[in-house]
Order: C-alpha cells, then structure tokens, then sequence
C-alpha cells in the first residue's frame, strides 16, 4: 500500500522533471554564492532567474567581417603611406593619407552605427514576467 501512495504521490507532483547541468568549480561557486545571497532555495532561484533573465545572442554576419577586411586594407595602405614619407615622397604621401583618412572616417561611421544598433542582428529571448514573479 504504501508503493501505491508513493506513485500517486509522484504523479501528482506539480515538478516531475529533472534538470542536470555540468558546471566548473568556478561556476558552482558562483552559482552556489548568488543563490545562497538570494535567500531562495535552489528551484527557487533558478526559477526567477529562468523567468526574469533576458538573453541576446548575436549573429553577426558578413558586413561586420566586411568591414573587419576593410580595416586591414586600410592599415595595408596606410603603411604604404608610411614608406612614401620615410623615402621622402612626402606631397604623395600627404594626399594619399587624405584620401585614407576620409576611407577611414566613412568606415568608422559605420561601427558606430553597429555599435550604437548591436540588435540588427540578433534574436533576443525574452520572458515577460508577471508582478509576482510567477
């Protein structure tokens, strides 16, 4: 009898499911000193933190490589420049760093718009939390 209210006692669990999960010494520490700040036990924080965490994964795709491959040009020419000046051609050295300059100015135009927007490119998983946590 007692097997019996066991097993409804399992089936009528409102948690049923395990969740196993690797962590390095470092991270169990830091697991085990957040959530022991929280005052929660350990379902119950790793609950909050599931409901009220939002994620961002990044997918950057080929413009940012782009403009990663254009930097390098750039940097190729600018020693180009560089040995110009060193050999003493100077007045071609001068309009070709003008010209690099502007080239570099439109480029990092560019990243600072990446930089200020990072979401072009990315999903965000966010889960919206009711006033009581639940």
């Amino acid at each position: 009898m007692n097997g019996v209210m066991n097993l409804k006692k399992e089936i009528s669990r409102k948690r049923n499911n395990q969740f196993a999960i690797r962590l390095s010494d470092s991270e169990i520490a830091l697991w085990n000193s957040k959530q022991s700040a929280s005052g929660f036990g350990k379902t119950e924080f790793f609950l909050k933190m599931l409901k009220s965490t939002r994620i961002k994964v990044y997918s950057f795709n080929e413009t940012l490589k782009a403009l990663y491959n254009e930097l390098r040009h750039i940097g190729v020419n600018l020693n180009q420049a560089a040995y110009l000046v060193n050999v003493g051609g100077y007045p071609e050295a001068a309009i070709e760093i003008g010209s690099m300059y502007q080239e570099f100015m439109n480029l990092m135009n560019k990243f600072q718009k990446f930089i200020d927007n990072p979401m072009i490119n990315a999903t965000v998983i966010d889960v919206s939390v009711k006033k009581d946590g639940g």
